[in-house]
């Protein structure tokens, strides 16, 4: 099942503050879960961790998604689906709570190659694609869907929306069964007014709570945003803490476990940073700053995990994948690639390269 690649030594993982650069990690290649297999999602269910992405199909590619763990392999999950752009899709953004598995699907087509999405729910029997009608995530008021997440009883994605009475603005849809879903056009806290207009960017659960982030930008400026909710329908809005002298600060990713949610976003002024969140009891959030990036080289989040005190960020500088613990301590990845995933299992990682899956070693010390 391994392929050794030898780096150097092994890493430990760190908590949401920034830190020297710890030596390079040792990455050992897995065997893929399936030949031609392309993983571009990685979530925790029960002991097991779901990955999701792709493998080759008759019409370019074709959705997979598979259960298992690096130490007893990975077996690969039906699908059902109605066809069209559901046998075409990958699927991304995984998210899973108490047996329910989620996943956004995406292909790209039409006249003008726009993404097309779909959505499927299941658990360890199988997932299933549930065709939605085309104006709840498509057609002339789209804008995007970024993220998904689910708990024991509801389920909600999230994104940005051209709202008929206040124009563009986030937007959250949700389900109680990850089947039937509806988008919330009426609810006051994601809403952009007259002057400030909001963006919804990720979302993650633990227990029953969901977690929502974003921006808004009021008095030429990006704020960073987070909304709250007990059952995915009614929200509450809170204007995350900016580092002092920023201009622009956007909270991008969100990821939760039972004990807190961390956030990372960027920062901007006459450098660009990235930007670590953590909550706390009674709804505060503490803020810590990592290293400066190059805003020539448009860095930026495009993907957040965290399981007990291991926080890990993935992101693109200049087009190409980066790996960070904690608030910006940059780990060398096994190869470049211009897209990466990341998961924390212990002290070891769990990465994708898209075409490559990758363990690296147990921590040193």
């Amino acid at each position: 099942m391994l392929k050794a690649l030898a780096v150097l030594v092994a890493v430990a993982l760190v908590s949401c503050a920034p830190g020297p650069a710890p030596p390079p990690p040792a990455w050992s290649e897995l065997t893929t879960p399936s030949p031609g297999a392309r993983v571009l999602g990685f979530t925790r269910s029960g002991e097991e961790i779901l990955l999701t992405g792709s493998l080759p199909g008759s019409d370019g590619r074709a959705p997979a998604a598979w259960l298992g763990t690096p130490d007893t392999g990975w077996r690969p999950l039906p699908l059902h689906t109605a066809g069209g752009y559901g046998g075409q899709a990958e699927l991304i953004e995984p998210s899973a709570a108490d047996g329910r598995l989620l996943a956004l699907g995406r292909a790209f087509g039409g006249a003008h190659g726009s993404a097309r999405l779909t959505l499927w729910s299941g658990d360890a029997a199988g997932l299933t694609d549930h065709p939605q009608p085309f104006e709840l995530l498509g057609g002339p008021r789209a804008m995007a869907v970024n993220g998904t997440a689910t708990t024991p009883a509801a389920s909600v994605l999230s994104g940005q929306w051209d709202h008929p009475a206040t124009g563009p603005g986030a937007a959250l849809w949700t389900s109680p069964d990850g089947q039937a879903w509806s988008r919330l056009d009426d609810e006051p806290a994601l809403l952009s007014s007259p002057g400030a207009q909001t963006r919804a960017l990720g979302v993650a659960a633990a227990g029953s709570r969901f977690t929502a982030v974003g921006d808004v930008r009021a008095d030429r400026r990006f704020s960073p945003l987070v909304w709250t909710s007990e059952n995915g329908r009614n929200w509450q809005r809170t204007e995350l803490p900016r580092p002092a002298g920023a201009t622009d600060v956007t909270a991008t990713r969100v990821a939760c476990a039972d004990t807190a949610c961390v956030v990372a976003g960027l920062s901007r002024s006459d450098t660009q940073r990235m930007a670590c969140w953590r909550s706390a009891p009674g709804g505060s959030w503490s803020l810590a700053e990592g290293p400066g990036l190059d805003p020539a080289q448009l860095p930026e989040i495009t993907g957040l995990a965290f399981a007990g005190e291991h926080v890990l960020t993935t992101g693109r500088i200049g087009g190409q994948a980066r790996l960070w613990t904690g608030c910006g301590t940059e780990m060398a990845l096994p190869e470049a690639a211009p897209q990466a995933v990341a998961f924390p299992l212990g002290n070891r990682i769990l990465l994708s390269t898209g075409e490559k899956l990758w363990l690296s070693g147990e921590a040193a010390g």
